[in-house]
Formats: structure tokens, C-alpha cells, sequence
């Protein structure tokens, strides 16, 4: 497979060698079968990165429990070595968006959680959040809800929080940006931040990003 077989991204990265894939979307950390981490484009600090199941389905809800375990398992040590580089890190999904494939100013159609260093208050978004121990809690207790989309969130030292998605693009981007003192920085489409993504590459990679872009 090639990227440019694709309209999905997140499938060209998981899939493809690395020499056809775009610089910035190339995996840092990948993992046969279960899934794959890329440096996110709009990357609001460095440190941030999008952690996706190699499988293409919607959300980690939608994942079979058996990929959904792997694929947790997996979150849990990109998360633990993005804490050992930029500090306690905040993690969300937007899952089961209705928008098409590729990368749009809206949503990304392939399951694909965020891992973002930092704690933004993101709790005081909304007031319709359901608190949950623990992430398998609340996919466990989402199960009846397959399909629908959603918005989930940790942040470092909280529980897990779930709600019905209110049908904003960007919802947590949008807030962590304002909270950052950069509001107009939330769409990544028109705000990449190659030099973030890069950042994170010679971090996590151990080499330097190409250039080009």
C-alpha cells in the first residue's frame, strides 16, 4: 500500500512504509496488529501526539474488547513515556464523528486518542460529563452505545469523563488552545506547528524530522 491509496491517514500510517508516508505523519512508536502513534499536526505543545488502532473503526468503543484491551494497553505507555519527556498529560477522543475520511477541519473518521502534555481544565467545558474510575469503566459502561458519537477526557490526577458529543469540531481543541492564551491556534488544519511535531519526533524518535514539508 501506498499513502496516496488511501484517504485515510491514519491507515497510510499504520500501513505503509515509512519512505511514502509524509514526514510528519510518519509513526513514532508503532505496533503490528494494534496500533500506532503519530505526532499530532496542530500540535498546540510539544509532547502531542494522536495514539490510533492499526484496525479502522470510528472510536476505541467500537473496537472489538479483545483490540480494545491492546489498544489501552498501549495509550497507557505512550502516555507514561510523554510524562517522563513534557510532564503529567491530559488524554481525549472525540469518537464516532460522522465526518468522511482524511484530515478535515471537523474530525478525523479513524479512532484516534489525543495525548497532550499539560491540564487544562477541561471538566468546566460542559456540565453534562459522567465520571468514570477508570477508562475500561467507561467504555464498559458505553457499550449499549456503540456507533453514537462522543466526547471522552483525562486529565492528570482525575477520573475519566464521558459525554454525548454537543457537535462542535475541535470541541477540546478549541478550549485548550483559549487556555493556552492561543484561541485562534485550535484548528489544526489552518495552525499545524511543524516545529512542535518536530520537537516531539526528535524526542520520542531519537532522530531529526525532515524538513520538507
Amino acid at each position: 500500500m501506498r499513502a496516496d491509496d488511501t484517504d485515510c491517514f491514519i491507515c497510510a500510517a499504520g500501513h505503509c512504509p515509512p519512505e511514502l508516508i509524509p514526514w510528519y505523519d510518519r509513526p513514532l512508536i508503532h505496533e503490528p496488529e494494534v496500533g500506532t502513534v503519530i505526532g499530532a499536526v496542530g500540535a498546540l505543545v510539544p509532547g502531542y501526539v494522536i495514539v490510533a488502532p492499526i484496525m479502522h473503526t470510528r472510536s476505541i468503543r467500537d473496537l472489538p474488547k479483545g483490540k480494545r484491551s491492546e489498544l489501552l494497553r498501549l495509550l497507557d505507555a505512550v502516555r507514561s513515556r510523554i510524562e517522563r519527556h513534557y510532564g503529567p498529560a491530559t488524554i481525549f477522543e472525540h469518537g464516532s464523528c460522522r465526518e468522511l475520511e482524511g484530515r478535515r477541519p471537523a474530525c478525523v473518521a479513524h479512532s484516534h486518542v489525543h495525548v497532550v502534555p499539560g491540564k487544562y481544565g477541561l471538566a468546566q467545558t460542559a456540565p453534562q460529563f459522567t465520571a468514570f474510575d477508570s477508562l475500561e469503566g467507561m467504555l464498559a459502561a458505553a457499550d449499549s452505545g456503540r456507533g453514537l458519537s462522543y466526547l471522552m477526557f483525562q486529565e492528570p490526577g482525575e477520573p475519566v469523563h464521558f459525554a454525548a458529543d454537543p457537535g462542535v469540531s475541535q470541541f477540546f481543541r478549541r478550549h485548550i488552545a483559549a487556555a493556552l492564551g492561543e484561541a485562534d491556534a485550535w484548528d489544526y488544519a489552518a495552525v499545524p506547528r511543524w516545529d512542535n511535531i518536530r520537537e516531539t519526533q526528535r524526542t520520542l524518535a531519537g532522530q531529526s524530522a525532515e524538513c520538507s514539508h
